[in-house]
């Protein structure tokens, strides 16, 4: 009998079972009894239980004593490993007796070997713990546990929500086309406000200018109000001129309700705008003046001042992460005009105006060369902001550092406002909610075209623009470095913050597919039911299909290929599968470059899909023919082995994104 003493008290453990072996139990029981001396409590337990029905095992098959021949040994070992699994006298199932019962009596058997008591010829059987499958049913090879998907689960990175339960490779084409469409749609809205913006801008300059100092000292000479006093701002240019320059001139800012020394003014109101009708600056008013109150009046004084707005901030920091998403939209608001030696950051070399922004998480500075939309924008607010920013700069204000200075009702001694952070701009963009009751004006009201795009109040937001542009350059590259390369950050941060996940799984989907229905392919060649065991709902769709591999992999590619092109070789046009010719592409710079500008296009200008899949009488192809061609090419060229080859890409792809070569396409797709 053992005895064991524990935290949980004493335990007993009857071994007589082991007086079966007559004088050989004691040569058996102490090396056994001597692995546990060194052992926890928990386990010296777990293995007398175990000891104890070894004894009964020894017991059960008749062994009076230790055997003295290797067969012997063989013999006991087998029979104590039968009835270990078979006893009926104890209700364990078969995992516990395998995994628990039995890797704890191998270990003895092992012991008796280690001992010299055993041979070591005397094979164990193992335990195999990967082979107990549990009451599960056969399933099989490569099939897998049903998972419930839930259909509604989405993820909002982008400026369309990306469902978290498709993969197929179809909802690819259907995400790329969405989200070009509402990116163009978006853009062009943000571009017609900037242009608006900057006439407006301009406009005020030019009125502002329009008087001598002879003709201002006369309009001020009984005092320093002007007739703004007397006649209404609207009635006349001449009479607008002269409002905006005693504004400008003697007070730097537009009259509000109460003027100077409790006088009430005379200030441009909204419903005095229809009498502008007849100017050339009315068509391109700001949106927003079509909300007739006090305060839009107010605004477009500031606009005609020279000052922006912290909508006008928004706009513009959205539309250059769309056009240099490598600048985040916190770095941007937070940009400054020149370093601490006083050198710009606005500058000009080789390739044209760049600037340099400093991105504070990557604590690195991030340099552009400007398109020529991106120069025009940093150039008007440098120009327009350089009066106040020597105000600034004389009262010793930090705030004459930064690039934008825009007025608000938090305005520093009445120049600028104190910087609060990115997300200030952002309920313009967004539509966010100011309560339950009250939403804030967004974009989307003065522009009706995004609600018809699917933007609605929420769904844009700066983090959505920029990861969008992410995303739109991975389809268009299908290059992770690309990627890299167009957002400033490395492909890992990419990975997991910018491309979603539900994207990759489609693509990677696509390529599997792909390779299946290839293998698929030439293995049922000749059979019947070939359309039925491949993924194409037509005869047309699989033609397409293979005509596409032929094409692609010539017949000396690999072992596949030569099967695929013995298999499917098209003797004259009544065979099945018949072509009408060979498409050879010109691999210089200058056709490729024009073939990914045509791309580039099509995409920017978010064509509908029947003008891209519009068959050309006179070619036969279609637009969306000649992008899958650019397609083609951007996958297939950056690893091909001719590096004359990857060089003439790489050359192409960059020259594709001049703004000439793309805006020669635009007009076919307007």
């Amino acid at each position: 009998m053992a005895k064991l003493h524990s935290d949980f008290g004493a335990e007993r453990f009857d071994l007589s079972h082991f007086l079966v072996l007559g004088r050989d139990a004691e040569r058996m029981l102490t090396p056994l009894l001597s692995t546990l001396q060194l052992s926890m409590a928990t386990t010296t337990r777990q293995r007398l239980r175990c000891l104890v029905q070894f004894g009964e095992a020894l017991r059960a098959v008749g062994c009076h004593a230790l055997p003295c021949t290797d067969d012997g040994w063989q013999a006991l070992v087998l029979d104590v490993h039968r009835f270990v699994h078979t006893r009926q006298d104890r209700k364990q199932n078969l995992v516990t007796r395998h995994i628990f019962i039995w890797k704890i009596t191998r270990r003895w058997f092992t012991t008796l070997v280690e001992e010299g008591l055993a041979p070591a010829t005397v094979h164990i059987p193992p335990t195999h713990t990967d082979l107990i499958g549990g009451d599960e049913a056969d399933r099989l090879i490569g099939d897998s546990t049903p998972v419930r998907v839930d259909t509604t689960a989405e993820t909002s990175k982008l400026l369309m929500p990306i469902s978290l339960s498709r993969s197929d490779a179809a909802y690819l084409d259907e995400v790329r086309d969405t989200l070009v469409a509402r990116r163009q749609a978006l853009f062009s809205c943000l571009q017609d406000y900037w242009h608006k913006l900057r006439e407006n801008l301009e406009f005020g300059l030019m009125l502002r200018s329009a008087l001598t100092d002879d003709e201002f000292n006369k309009l001020t000479i009984n005092g320093p109000l002007g007739r703004q006093c007397r006649e209404p701002p609207c009635n006349s240019i001449e009479s607008l001129a002269a409002y905006l320059t005693v504004l400008h001139k003697n007070h730097g800012a537009p009259f509000r309700h109460r003027g100077i020394e409790g006088l009430t003014q005379k200030q441009l109101k909204a419903n005095s705008l229809p009498r502008l009708e007849n100017w050339p600056i009315f068509p391109a008013l700001p949106p927003h003046i079509e909300d007739k109150s006090v305060k839009a009046g107010y605004i477009l004084t500031w606009t005609w001042l020279g000052r922006l707005s912290q909508r006008d901030v928004s706009v513009i920091i959205a539309l250059l992460t769309m056009l240099h998403a490598k600048w985040t939209p916190t770095a941007l608001y937070d940009a400054l005009v020149h370093d601490q030696d006083g050198k710009t950051y606005l500058d000009l070399d080789e390739d044209g105006f760049c600037f340099e922004i400093k991105k504070h998480r990557a604590k690195a500075m991030k340099r552009e060369s400007l398109c020529p939309l991106a120069e025009e924008i940093l150039t008007t607010v440098l120009t327009f902001s350089s009066e106040i920013r020597d105000e600034l700069r004389s009262a010793g204000s930090p705030l004459a550092g930064r690039l934008f200075l825009p007025w608000g009702n938090g305005a520093v001694d009445g120049k600028a406002c104190a910087p609060a952070g990115i997300g200030s701009l952002v309920k313009f963009l967004s539509g966010r909610k100011l309560n339950k009751n009250h939403a804030a004006k967004w974009l989307g009201d003065f522009y009706p075209t995004l609600a018809a795009a699917g933007l609605t109040p929420g769904s844009v937001s700066f983090k959505k623009i920029r990861a969008t542009e992410g995303v739109l350059e991975w389809f268009r590259t299908k290059n992770l470095q690309a990627v890299s390369k167009r957002m400033g950050n490395s492909t890992r941060v990419v990975l997991e913050h910018y491309i979603p996940k539900a994207l990759l799984h489609a693509w990677m989907n696509r390529a599997a597919r792909r390779f299946q229905n290839l293998w698929i392919a030439v293995a049922a060649a000749e059979e019947s039911f070939l359309l039925e065991v491949t993924d194409f709902s037509s005869i047309a769709e699989l033609n397409s299909f293979i005509a596409d591999l032929l094409q692609t992999h010539s017949a000396k590619s690999s072992p596949l290929a030569t099967e695929l092109h013995k298999r499917f070789k098209t003797a004259d046009e009544n065979d099945a599968i018949a072509r009408d010719g060979d498409l050879h592409v010109s691999l210089n710079v200058a056709s490729l470059s024009a073939l990914y500008s045509y791309q580039a296009a099509a995409l920017a200008a978010a064509a509908p899909m029947d003008v891209l899949t519009k068959v050309d009488v006179a070619s036969g192809a279609s637009p969306r023919a000649f992008m899958q061609l650019a397609d083609l090419l951007q996958l297939q060229l950056p690893s091909d082995r001719n590096a004359e080859y990857r060089r003439i890409h790489e050359v192409a792809m960059v020259k594709a994104q001049e703004p000439a070569l793309i805006h020669a396409w635009a007009s076919l797709f307007q």
